[in-house]
């Protein structure tokens, strides 16, 4: 095994942080440790849905053919799917008033994938993990706003059970509450005074950036036998379904090779945008309360609603488009990065092509402790504009769902067009991920070239 070229902290195991240090397996020169807040690795919520280019990145990841034996995928390996776009918001139903048509999907459980990825990066004997270490702070004593940093100090993590670790790159995967951004827009460079225990100031550090949506989603899985049981042959189980209304609306999809519907009913607010305050982001939900939302809704829904054993409630939050993702020897990685609302399902594709570009960079010959600075930057610039294009437009997509805004008033005909025209641009992209690494090189060249001459 060679002398590791330099060490990676990743801070978070959720999928991003996983998927990067498997990606980073492959590389014998690089060290890495992954440093996770709970006691193994989980991760919260229910299905996830993956688009075109985050299954390109999963194909140059070498993780596509695992993944598609335990997703549900269209019947084709390159067919799209087609949601079924209903006028739900009353008491009998109507036909279908358009489709919302995407690309090549997969659809599976997050647990599923965890348990992947855990059980792929144990066979690689290249990671060190540590449980219950929860970044609060970290410290870079160089000014982090320069690229020219050759002589920079590694990086010094600070846990809330007051340890340390130290690290040439550290990369922020703490999702959307992420303690890394939080430290990172701060652009705090003294050493922290206390004892690396939870407090008021930290807590609103992990809090930066984001912004509450005015939505709550009620989150649950569904089995199909339950649902056939209740409504006999309901489209739901065959089908994807997006039951639309006015400030509401309804996902389902299957998910865990068809074992169970994802269910998601989102209610909405925008008067209360920045009201949700000091409540949990994440708790039971009560069931009276989630039927009663949705009450008036046409007889499908009412039988999926009957049908919920069990469901969360999520308020919804989004990161604001951040000025910057990196500063020295430091980036951020999916939710700490772009957290965006689930309205187009592109969340989980971001993380993957995040992590298959700085992989890949952090990989490469251009990668030393001279030059981690421009790597990263480089990374950031080819992956923050199409990362906080999916931010504007999953607003957007929310706003077309429910009627809202610019959609209030206007033909369903007219709403089932803009979002498939959302839809294509998440869909097709802008050619693969790969395209981003050579981009990416370029800049690194660039920028290389710029220190030279300074």
């Amino acid at each position: 095994m060679p002398v590791p070229k330099f060490r990676v902290a990743i801070c978070g195991g959720g999928i991003g942080g996983l998927t990067l240090a498997l990606a980073l397996a492959a590389y014998d020169d690089i060290a890495i440790d992954i440093y996770e807040a709970a006691g193994c690795f989980h991760d919260i919520g229910a299905g996830i849905g993956i688009w075109g280019r985050g299954i390109a990145a999963l194909r140059r990841l070498g993780l596509e053919e695992s993944i598609r034996a335990i997703a549900t995928a269209p019947a084709g390996t390159h067919e799209g799917v087609k949601f079924e776009l209903r006028k739900s918001d009353q008491t009998s139903g109507e036909e279908p008033f358009g489709y919302l048509e995407m690309s090549t999907n997969l659809g599976l459980h997050r647990s599923q994938f965890i348990d992947l990825l855990v059980n792929m990066l144990s066979e690689t004997n290249r990671v060190n993990t540590y449980f219950g270490k929860r970044c609060v702070s970290f410290r870079q004593d160089t000014d982090a706003a320069l690229i020219d940093q050759s002589a920079m100090d590694s990086v010094t993590l600070h846990f809330t059970d007051g340890t340390c670790a130290t690290c040439d790159v550290l990369v922020g995967s703490d999702g959307i509450k992420s303690a890394v951004r939080g430290e990172l827009m701060s652009c705090r460079t003294e050493p922290t005074t206390n004892k690396y225990a939870p407090n008021t100031t930290n807590d609103e550090r992990r809090f930066a950036g984001t912004t509450f949506s005015g939505t709550v989603a009620y989150r649950a899985l569904v089995k199909p036998e339950d649902l056939k049981a209740v409504a006999g042959d309901h489209s739901a189980i065959s089908g994807r379904k997006m039951y639309c209304g006015r400030n509401r609306h309804v996902v389902t999809y299957p998910v865990g090779g068809g074992r169970f519907l994802n269910f998601i009913a989102y209610s909405s607010d925008p008067a209360g945008q920045a009201e949700w305050g000091s409540q949990a982001w994440v708790a039971e939900a009560d069931h009276a309360e989630l039927s009663d939302q949705f009450q008036d809704f046409e007889p499908e829904v009412q039988a999926l609603l009957k049908c919920v054993d069990k469901s969360s409630r999520w308020a919804i939050y989004d990161v604001e488009p951040l000025e910057f993702w990196s500063r020295g020897r430091v980036t951020l990685l999916g939710d700490a990065a772009h957290a965006t609302t689930p309205f187009l399902g592109a969340g989980g594709g971001q993380v993957l092509e995040d992590a298959y570009v700085l992989s890949r960079l952090l990989g490469s010959s251009f990668a030393t402790c001279d030059t981690l600075p421009a790597v990263l930057l480089a990374y950031e610039r080819v992956r923050a504009p199409r990362a906080n294009q999916v931010i504007y437009r999953s607003r957007e997509a929310r706003r077309a769902f429910e009627f809202l805004e610019e959609y209030d008033g206007r033909s369903t005909e007219h709403v089932a067009q803009a979002l498939n025209s959302l839809s294509e641009w998440l869909c097709e992209g802008r050619g693969d991920p790969e395209d981003d690494v050579r981009e990416a090189e370029r800049l690194i060249k660039e920028l290389l070239a710029t220190e030279l001459e300074m």
